[in-house]
């Protein structure tokens, strides 16, 4: 857990920050100042990020003011539409076998 110095409880809200990095989800339970925004959050964190991002599942801004106990996501772009990776079998071809 990552605490600002020089802050009294009633100025730090709790934030988690799940995102996946290097083939690795992270989850991470941060306390923030209070106003901080996405952008200020993903600063603090030290992390250039430029996919898209958003709390509790909904898309947000990055100057989307965090509360207290949010759920900050960071998702990470397509690399293919999921209904052309279907169409074209993708990474989900599987041969079948008949008896």
């Amino acid at each position: 857990m990552f605490l600002c110095r020089g802050l009294t409880m009633s100025m730090v809200i709790e934030v988690q920050v799940v995102y996946r990095m290097n083939g690795q989800v992270m989850d991470q339970s941060i306390s923030i100042p209070s106003g901080y925004s996405i952008k200020d959050c993903l600063s603090h964190l030290k992390l250039n990020w430029f996919g898209s991002v958003g709390i509790w599942g909904e898309h947000a801004q990055v100057e989307a003011v965090l509360k207290d106990g949010d759920r900050l996501e960071l998702y990470e772009d397509l690399i293919m539409d999921p209904k052309e990776l279907r169409k074209t079998g993708g990474l989900l071809k599987c041969k079948r076998t008949k008896k």
